[in-house]
């Protein structure tokens, strides 16, 4: 099941996101700060896998991420789905 869906550039400006539970404010834009910083501060020759741990409140979430050009875009989805399917679908 997809979470949330974060498209944000270089500069840490969300350019897209979507939150497919109820969050609040605060919290969505928390979700977006440490996306980010987990997402930017890898190197592009690694995984593009990473566990979300806390991200949302859960310990079963998953951020998959793939860089283009300027933008970086991040999907949080739980345990059971298929990485390289939500890589395919970004």
């Amino acid at each position: 099941m997809i979470k949330v869906t974060v498209t944000f550039n270089n500069h840490r400006k969300p350019q897209l996101s979507k939150f497919h539970q109820l969050y609040s404010e605060n919290t969505q834009q928390q979700i977006i700060r440490e996306t980010f910083h987990l997402v930017s501060k890898r190197d592009e020759n690694v995984c593009k896998f990473l566990e979300g741990g806390l991200l949302i409140g859960e310990y079963d979430n998953k951020l998959i991420s793939r860089p283009h050009v300027i933008s970086y875009f991040v999907f949080c989805v739980g345990s059971s789905e298929n990485e390289f399917g939500i890589l395919d679908l970004i």
